[in-house]
């Protein structure tokens, strides 16, 4: 049985003063940092950056940072858009702008400056491009923070390298999509669509049929992956079991508690 998850999408080049929240000791060093920072960017489209802005101030506010700045960016393809429509979005920036976060949806980052550190986003804003027009004014933050919460990139192990040879015949052949991502069946997970197969993938390491599209889709929700490293279990010991579980986002926006139940697109 493979079990594991995925890195997290990161940006070309690395700064000091960009954080991406992985495990404990990254979070706890973007704790250490933010007592310094006076200007805090979150950058991503996942549905959790919205959180991460919240959080953030909540925690800065617990501790009496309540002049620091936090401006969260999402790009063209954000996850709330797309899932959830552009309503929600400016219901959202409402309810952040209460809580002193400014929000710059579907904005075109043009550049970014700094070698060490991050020092400047160049950006362009919706209004200014939208129906083709053509920029004419390029605005900027210069962050002392960059948090970015973007979904994930590559597995954590590449399953390829393990398991040999994958010739047409072999036992051990796996199904793989063109970025040699893990690719299952059925919906308890087998990699290959029999019953009795020995290998099982779970977790954002492969990637699932969707319940309501006809595509397949990498899972980054923990409830998820954990209910089908169960019922990839059960099916290792003979147990005819079918995953059913449909994925549950949930947010804390203002106080303003937000279910969202399905599928992201």
């Amino acid at each position: 049985m493979i079990a594991w998850g995925s890195d997290k999408s990161k940006l070309r080049q690395n700064y000091s003063n960009v954080h991406y929240i992985e495990d404990r000791f990254s979070h706890a060093k973007l704790h250490n940092d933010l007592i310094k920072a006076n200007q805090v960017v979150v950058l991503g489209n996942s549905l959790e950056a919205f959180q991460i802005a919240q959080s953030t101030r909540t925690y800065l506010d617990e501790i009496g940072r309540y002049n620091t700045k936090i401006l969260l960016m999402t790009t063209e393809g954000s996850e709330l858009r797309k899932t959830l429509g552009k309503g929600m979005e400016n219901w959202l920036k409402i309810e952040l702008k209460k809580q002193r976060i400014s929000l710059q949806s579907a904005v075109k980052i043009t550049k970014m400056e700094g070698d060490n550190d991050l020092e400047a986003i160049f950006y362009n804003r919706e209004q200014d491009y939208e129906n083709e027009k053509i920029p004419d004014t390029d605005y900027f933050v210069k962050p002392d923070i960059v948090i970015c919460e973007n979904g994930i990139a590559r597995p954590k192990k590449e399953l390829l390298q393990m398991v040999g040879y994958q010739d047409q015949g072999s036992e051990k052949k796996i199904s793989m999509n063109i970025d040699q991502i893990p690719t299952t069946n059925i919906r308890f997970s087998l990699i290959h669509n029999d019953i009795y197969s020995p290998i099982l993938a779970v977790g954002s390491c492969a990637e699932y049929p969707s319940f309501v599209q006809k595509q397949r889709m990498r899972i980054d929700d923990v409830s998820h992956n954990i209910e089908a490293g169960f019922f990839a279990a059960m099916n290792m010991l003979d147990k005819r079991v079918e995953f059913r579980y449909i994925p549950h986002t949930y947010l804390n926006i203002n106080d303003k508690p937000v279910h969202f139940v399905g599928e992201r697109n």
